[in-house]
């Protein structure tokens, strides 16, 4: 060992740091222990151990040993819970920072299904209580939430399957027999000359091979061998095999109109999914309130009626469309989107009145909640 360690180190002019060394033993007699140790004057040191940050075992890493990915991410939940955010500028960070924390670690290893869950209670209650409280519920599923935008979600990133994706790159690999050195010990070692397409894992091997098979029968339920091998491999097209793409939904080129302010986005897309707090959905579990519209006062409160049947909403409806010379008389949100679906008008045109639209309805439910 240590002449090969002195063969490298002429070879590459590389020498190892003695101080950042140290010797790993297993199955071993302590007396030939000992002899490693004097001979090499490295330190004796014991698994878990962490290389390039990521912790090392001989057994199966546990939710336990991942910890500091929760940590890092409850620390930046802490940080941006100072700012006044809004729900699409918590979106955003979410898609941007909170669910890529722990992905350095997804393409090493299959993690723990506890902390991917834990992983996506944090970002779902930051999302709606902009907290690190995960005891909280959210107003729409977060299998809803990871819809692409086309099909009604906010395009957030299934963890799981981004995990499994991630593995699959290894198991890309050993089908291509690409040439590197651990698709070869996995030749040497395990599969010996077989077809990687029909191999299955024995009992007795270790928990990690076990989950690059598992990721490999995934793959291969959905696609051949040739067909995978057809195109270079990357996470994005792992997880297109893998997933099923959702509905596409008919608001989704009105609400992620480019011109529409972010915030006024989000509460569209509340409205289109029902799911804004108004007090008929409220009233389900908590009968002691009242069911009248906070606006008008005339009428029990729902988006039907808040968007734009409600007297106050109505006016302001009213006063925008003799502002814009819009000829209609529809006063009900979903047909008003359908009007500026149909209409024959330049594309420019229907993303201002969208917009307008937008910000009327952002508008209105802020001011319900200024009564409160």
């Amino acid at each position: 060992m240590l002449r090969g360690l002195k063969l490298f180190s002429k070879t590459s002019g590389l020498c190892p740091n003695a101080s950042k060394s140290a010797v790993y033993c297993h199955g071993m007699l302590e007396s030939d222990v000992n002899r490693v140790l004097e001979t090499s004057s490295y330190t004796r040191s014991y698994l878990p151990f962490r290389y390039l940050g990521i912790p090392i075992f001989s057994k199966k890493i546990s939710a336990a040993e991942c910890t500091s990915i929760l940590e890092k991410m409850t620390g930046k939940i802490r940080l941006w819970s100072t700012r006044n955010l809004s729900y699409m500028g918590r979106a955003t960070l979410i898609n941007s920072v909170l669910i890529s924390i722990h992905s350095y670690w997804a393409q090493l290893m299959i993690l723990p299904k506890k902390l991917l869950r834990d992983v996506e209670a944090l970002c779902r209650s930051f999302l709606w209580k902009g907290s690190s409280d995960t005891h909280s519920h959210g107003l729409i599923a977060w299998d809803h939430l990871c819809l692409s935008k086309t099909a009604g979600g906010l395009g957030f990133r299934r963890i799981l399957d981004w995990n499994e994706a991630a593995i699959g790159k290894y198991v890309w690999d050993i089908a291509k027999k690409k040439d590197n050195l651990f698709v070869k010990w996995i030749n040497s070692v395990y599969i010996a000359n077989r077809s990687w397409w029909d191999y299955s894992c024995p009992l007795d091997c270790s928990w990690y091979w076990k989950r690059i098979v598992a990721v490999k029968e995934r793959f291969k339920h959905k696609v051949s061998l040739g067909s995978f091998l057809s195109q270079q491999y990357s996470i994005k097209r792992g997880l297109e095999l893998m997933s099923v793409p959702g509905s596409k939904v008919s608001w989704n080129k009105f609400v992620w109109d480019r011109l529409i302010t972010p915030k006024h986005r989000f509460i569209m897309w509340l409205v289109m999914w029902e799911r804004l707090n108004t007090k008929d959905r409220i009233i389900k579990y908590n009968s002691s309130l009242d069911s009248i519209c906070l606006l008008c006062g005339e009428a029990d409160e729902c988006i039907e009626h808040l968007f734009f049947q409600c007297l106050y909403s109505r006016k302001c409806l009213s006063a925008i469309k003799n502002w814009l010379n819009w000829h209609t008389q529809s006063i009900n949100l979903v047909r008003l989107l359908k009007w500026i679906s149909h209409a024959k008008a330049s594309s420019i045109y229907k993303s201002m009145l969208m917009t307008i639209l937008a910000a009327t309805v952002y508008h209105i439910w802020r001011a319900r909640n200024d009564v409160l």
